[in-house]
């Protein structure tokens, strides 16, 4: 327990390092501000944006927001307390993620050393992203709860049902939710049982509880495969695959390699054929971050 207390507290102190060193950072996402314009023009019309009225391109092409959540908090955030508010939003989610990271490491693993060794790797390698306040990052809270909750003993009903209100929250928040999908059905693959297999039916018919019903899941999918999003994928360079220059110069080497470790292990753990459900998706997720270099964050943690 001395060793536990330990490491917890020094994840703690990186913890706070981390933040500490982002509030020092000025407020540059542009994201951020659109958002909350888009979440200001919500609040005005009591509707979600349905055009996009800041397109420089075509402001009257059908838009889905797939962020569409965190505008009306942006926008009353931003009112209230300026830009400063960005930076006490991304402490908070990042947080809490911190206390989901070692709730799912150091406190779930007979050995405390490897558990803490886990939570601390993950957090040095991604401590420029944890604090930020950007749906991108600020999400991965959703996606740490969801493998929480999706691998917990016992699985009873409620576990399904909290699952549920995960990606009922996921898919209004950020169109990464067809992670949490993943995660589930990893879980069922491993621990199949009847509340698993209903949690995971409950998550995707949740996700269709949004303002644009399968209008966002045709946008996810169009983000992942479709033509129809193929300039945007081309030319901005968080989608371009991770060997291009500009990606390995940005992104720290601690963020590789915990990328890399991950690798190793899901490779070994295919060989050795334990925990093949949640070994093929971590490398799923690796050879996505290598693809595209935006989910490097969200393969490691």
């Amino acid at each position: 327990m001395p060793r536990r207390n330990a490491l917890a507290g020094l994840a703690s102190a990186l913890h706070a390092a981390l933040v500490i060193a982002a509030a020092r950072a000025p407020v540059g996402d542009p994201d951020l501000f659109w958002i909350a314009a888009a979440g200001r023009d919500r609040l005005a019309s009591g509707a979600v944006p349905r055009q996009n009225l800041y397109s420089f391109v075509d402001g009257d092409h059908p838009w889905v927001m797939h962020e569409w959540l965190y505008g009306a908090p942006f926008a009353a955030g931003l009112g209230a307390l300026g830009p400063a508010f960005f930076l006490a939003f991304g402490t908070v989610t990042a947080t809490i993620a911190t206390a989901l990271l070692v709730r799912s490491t150091l406190a779930s693993t007979r050995h405390a050393i490897a558990g803490g060794l886990l939570a601390l790797a993950v957090l040095v390698a991604f401590a420029p992203w944890l604090p930020l306040a950007r749906p991108t990052w600020s999400s991965l809270v959703l996606a740490l709860a969801m493998v929480l909750v999706a691998f917990r003993e016992p699985f009873g009903h409620r576990s399904a049902a909290l699952a549920a209100l995960l990606s009922l929250a996921w898919s209004n928040a950020h169109g990464s939710f067809p992670l949490g999908w993943a995660i589930l059905a990893a879980a069922v693959a491993e621990r199949p049982t009847r509340p698993r297999a209903a949690a995971l039916a409950l998550s995707i018919a949740a996700s269709l509880l949004n303002p644009y019903g399968l209008g966002l899941h045709r946008l996810v999918l169009a983000y992942a495969t479709g033509d129809e999003l193929r300039p945007v994928r081309e030319r901005v360079l968080e989608y371009a695959p991770l060997w291009r220059a500009e990606h390995l110069a940005s992104t720290s080497f601690a963020a590789l390699a915990v990328v890399g470790l991950l690798a190793i292990v899901a490779l070994g753990s295919l060989a050795r054929r334990r925990h093949v459900a949640r070994a093929a998706l971590a490398l799923a997720l690796v050879i996505e971050a290598v693809l595209h270099a935006r989910h490097v964050v969200h393969a490691g943690v």
